[in-house]
């Protein structure tokens, strides 16, 4: 059945007061709307190196209003100034599932307790051909994910009234747990 609770109006203490546009886009600072019947999902692709981060040095050439510049050091590390993990190419693990994973868990961001699963898909490129100049049925990368046949089935599945199971095959459980947002 649908959960029930109050509108985060009702609860002003916990949810706090309404937050400005600035930030409406920021799914740490404003909560879900309330809706008890909505779900939400994150499907998304795993098993591609994706760039974390840089390692940033400051330029010896000063920019407008004598701001520092920086630039990649390219001999931070051994993938040329980059840290490297998995994601779809395009976004790391942590920033695909982690707000569904456990940042929606909290009753401060999520006052309908709406539930998000989270499935992830391995990545399984195709091997290059003029027939197949995408990643192929079961790629996991950020964009050719639109066209894996397992996440089509599962978005037809869940429009037409099913449920889908979730599923994390990478270490998201592990950056979830190092999460402390308090």
């Amino acid at each position: 059945g649908v959960r029930r609770c109050r509108p985060a109006e009702a609860h002003a203490d916990v949810v706090g007061t309404k937050p400005p546009e600035h930030v409406w886009p920021n799914p740490l600072a404003v909560p879900l709307p309330f809706a008890p019947r909505l779900q939400k999902y994150a499907f998304y692709g795993v098993g591609v190196r994706t760039e974390l981060g840089g390692a940033l040095t400051e330029s010896t050439i000063v920019g407008q209003e004598g701001e520092a510049q920086y630039s990649i050091n390219t001999g931070a590390t051994r993938d040329g100034g980059f840290f490297m993990g998995d994601g779809d190419y395009s976004c790391p693990v942590m920033t695909l599932g982690g707000m569904c994973h456990k940042g929606w868990k909290d009753e401060t961001r999520n006052p309908a307790r709406t539930p998000c699963t989270v499935k992830e898909y391995q990545d399984k490129p195709a091997p290059s051909s003029l027939q197949s100049f995408r990643g192929g049925a079961a790629s996991g990368d950020h964009i050719d994910i639109l066209g894996n046949r397992e996440l089509l089935s599962d978005v037809l599945t869940i429009v037409s009234g099913g449920h889908v199971e979730g599923r994390i095959i990478s270490d998201l459980q592990a950056h979830t747990e190092k999460w402390d947002d308090t």
